[in-house]
């Protein structure tokens, strides 16, 4: 397991007993299940501890008016809900032996049913995995930190910007998008037009566990940025665990309904706010 991970668990879970917002109910034992599954000293311990969180979460999530429910204290759990309010997905990952991560996530939907979707991480079955479109709750796990909405014609995509701890020697950053037939989730779609590789279901970065990648919607510029990705060494091109940024910025823009590249964009300068200490 990775030591940054380890630094980065161990923050978010000290932050987590620091929480005092409204909680939902069984929160306290989910709480120490997140713990669980990701500081017991071996992956089946966590996995187990996982299970049980999973019971637990569903078992909450079936209450009713849960939709609004607060999980403030799961700090190692993402929970991301859409400007319409239409879902709440819930992603996290859980630390195996080994250096690797197994992703987890439910979609919960803001209907009468409060209908659940259990979502099965396949990311490691599935070739090319820019280049599928997922059903039945299967889904190319991660952790979501943002969600960017777009809509065209009668369409309406939800963009999910994530990311994917991987392995030992190299990271993942993926923008997926999400949209429902017949009321149910499907993820990815031929809508992200990329300059040298053609049309993609989805955006997949991958690059060097010691470096570190910018992917994020700018609402102000409506681009999603992300660091261009170069081989340190020549030599090592398809190489991904030999990438990192190069100092110029792509972009992607929403156009006609697809999220179109753009090479060497210059991102606006962030105008930073001046602090005062008396």
């Amino acid at each position: 397991m990775k030591l940054r991970s380890n630094f980065l668990v161990c923050i978010l879970l000290m932050f987590a007993t620091a929480t005092h917002a409204q909680q939902a109910p069984n929160q306290v034992q989910l709480k120490q299940l997140m713990y669980d599954f990701n500081l017991k000293p071996d992956g089946k311990q966590r996995l187990a501890a996982n299970y049980e969180f999973i019971k637990l979460l569903v078992q909450t999530l079936k209450e009713p008016k849960s939709f609004e429910f607060k999980f403030d204290s799961l700090t190692a759990v993402s929970v991301q809900k859409p400007e319409d309010s239409r879902f709440k997905i819930f992603s996290w990952q859980v630390p195996l032996d080994g250096g690797v991560f197994k992703h987890f996530g439910a979609i919960q939907m803001n209907n009468k049913a409060l209908t659940i979707f259990p979502l099965n991480d396949v990311s490691d079955t599935i070739a090319p995995a820019d280049m599928n479109v997922l059903e039945n709750g299967r889904w190319f796990g991660c952790v979501y930190y943002q969600i960017v909405t777009k809509k065209y014609q009668n369409n309406t995509y939800y963009n999910l910007v994530g990311w994917d701890e991987h392995e030992p020697f190299s990271t993942k950053r993926l923008v997926d998008v999400l949209y429902f037939v017949d009321e149910k989730p499907v993820f990815g779609a031929p809508i992200f037009k990329t300059v040298k590789d053609g049309i993609k279901d989805r955006l997949i970065f991958e690059y060097a566990e010691d470096a570190t990648l910018t992917l994020r919607y700018d609402p102000k510029q409506k681009v999603i940025a992300v660091d261009n990705l170069v081989p340190q060494r020549p030599e090592n091109v398809g190489l991904y665990f030999d990438y990192v940024p190069d100092l110029s910025v792509n972009a992607y823009r929403f156009t006609n309904g697809f999220w179109v590249m753009q090479e060497n964009f210059t991102p606006k300068p962030i105008r930073k706010k001046r602090f005062y200490f008396f």
